[in-house]
């Protein structure tokens, strides 16, 4: 087996499940109809890393099989908005993948009830489409509330019964799989659904922990937004920023 969290294993993983004849299908067209074999689920929530959910995008495409990305409206990480941003998401679609909505409850009000939850998440679906010119007809939760599992018409829920409840469902969520590493979990007798939950941040590099992995992007971040400042702001052109001026400014903090 290769070592976790890195690309050649998310090759294995998906050349494991070929190799045991499972079908791969995305939730905005899932699987219907009686399952001769299983089918497999590979859903990939963009957190942190539009560009590593590119690379993955593209090597599972290489090995002929197609994902599903949900990208985040909100979120301090990235702007989907942003040209960089939407040319990764055709880029994403355009290899055959489907496009769906990462929603975050917690930049939205406490609802009153479920409805107006429904009215949040089909806003952000539209907004999305809108920016990112993706057809967004599925969606899943980040940091799931008691809404897990909520209906919403014309949008397929990642969480819906058949393909969390009654499925085989595996995470990599906080760098750790659970219940088990995907390839000790497939079976050649799983004639049922599998999700597989793959963050793209956590894949791609050697990093020996989950807090690696994350300073790895706070510098990333912070690194491209010095690179536009100093593109963009005529204080910089002269003398632009540099991460060893940050590490100085920052350690003149307080603690």
């Amino acid at each position: 087996m290769a070592e976790p969290f890195t690309l050649d294993d998310y090759r294995s993983i998906i050349r494991g499940g070929l190799d045991l004849g499972y079908e791969f299908a995305t939730f905005d067209s899932p699987h219907t109809g009686p399952l001769a074999e299983g089918v497999i689920y590979l859903r990939h929530d963009v957190d942190r890393t539009p560009e590593g959910a590119a690379l993955l995008a593209r090597l599972a495409a290489e090995e002929g099989v197609r994902g599903t990305f949900f990208f985040l409206l909100r979120t301090e990480s990235y702007n989907v908005a942003t040209r960089r941003c939407v040319d990764i998401i055709r880029q994403i679609s355009g290899a055959g993948h489907a496009v769906g909505l990462h929603f975050n409850h917690l930049e939205h009000p406490t609802p009153s009830d479920e409805s107006e939850r429904v009215r949040q998440i089909q806003k952000e679906a539209r907004l999305l489409a809108d920016v990112t010119g993706a057809g967004i007809s599925c969606f899943s939760m980040h940091n799931p509330d008691d809404s897990l599992r909520i209906d919403v018409p014309g949008f397929i829920n990642a969480y819906a019964p058949r393909f969390f409840d009654d499925a085989l469902y595996i995470s990599d969520s906080n760098r750790k799989w659970k219940p088990v590493h995907p390839l000790e979990g497939l079976s050649p007798k799983h004639a049922g659904v599998v999700q597989i939950l793959i963050h793209p941040e956590w894949h791609g590099s050697n990093f020996d922990s989950e807090r690696q992995a994350l300073i790895h992007h706070v510098v990333s971040v912070a690194g491209r937004v010095m690179d536009e400042d100093n593109a963009q702001n005529r204080a910089l052109q002269e003398r632009p920023l540099s991460f060893s001026e940050i590490a100085d400014s920052l350690s003149r903090l307080d603690p």
